[in-house]
């Protein structure tokens, strides 16, 4: 492979880990690497559920 056209790959690659990064709020981006070339990205992406505060609140505890 040319010279060019690692740095075409290598760029590649950095567009879609930022592409995966973009509008992440939580969770994670991943990227596997085989023999110095990246070859796979993987995103993972948690969604955080808001809770009502009767739900939050306790039950009380019962009379020994």
């Amino acid at each position: 492979m040319s010279s060019r056209e690692d740095l075409d790959e290598s760029q590649a690659a950095q567009d879609r880990i930022l592409a995966a990064l973009r509008g992440l709020r939580f969770g994670s981006v991943t990227a596997v690497v085989q023999d110095g070339v990246v070859v796979q990205v993987d995103r993972t992406e948690k969604f955080r559920v808001e809770r009502r505060e009767a739900a939050v609140t306790p039950a009380p505890r019962a009379a020994r």
